[in-house]
C-alpha cells in the first residue's frame, strides 16, 4: 500500500525517480540523458529509463481587455467559449440504464488546435452585436 500511495504522490512507477522541470524541452532532453549517463553506471541499478516528453502543444490566447469592455463583453464569457470550443464543456447527462453519461460539447479534433478557426468564434455583445473573438490581422 505504500507503494502504491508513493506512485499516486509522485506520479512515478518505480522506487527511485528523477524529475526535470523547466519550459525548456531540448534542454529537458538534454539533462534526462545526462542523468541516464550518470545513473546507468551506478551499482545495483535496473530498469533504467527516461521518460519520452509529449510535447504537448498549447495556445496562448490574450484577450484584449479594452476592445471587450468597447462592446460590453465580459472577458469570462470570453474564456468560456475558448474553453469550450478547445477543451469541451458538459452540456448535459444522458441516462443509460443506471448510469449517467455526461454529454461533452466541443469543436471537432481538426479544429480544436486550429488558431484560425478560434479566432473566428464570435460571442453576442449585450447590444446585438456579434464580436468576433480573435485577435484583427492587420
Amino acid at each position: 500500500m505504500a507503494m502504491r500511495l508513493d506512485e499516486v504522490v509522485s506520479g512515478v512507477k518505480a522506487d527511485v525517480a528523477v524529475k526535470i522541470f523547466g519550459p525548456d524541452q531540448p534542454t529537458l532532453e538534454r539533462l534526462g540523458q545526462q542523468v541516464e549517463q550518470a545513473l546507468a553506471g551506478v551499482r545495483g541499478v535496473a530498469d533504467l529509463q527516461v521518460e519520452v516528453l509529449s510535447g504537448a502543444a498549447q495556445i496562448e490566447i490574450d484577450i484584449d481587455r479594452d476592445e471587450a469592455a468597447r462592446y460590453g463583453v465580459n472577458v469570462s464569457h470570453v474564456q468560456e467559449l475558448v474553453e469550450t470550443a478547445v477543451g469541451g464543456t458538459v452540456a448535459t447527462e444522458v441516462l443509460d440504464g443506471a448510469r449517467r453519461v455526461a454529454v461533452l460539447v466541443r469543436f471537432p479534433d481538426a479544429l480544436r488546435a486550429d488558431v484560425p478557426a478560434i479566432e473566428e468564434l464570435t460571442l453576442t455583445a449585450p447590444g446585438g452585436e456579434r464580436v468576433r473573438c480573435g485577435a484583427s490581422r492587420g
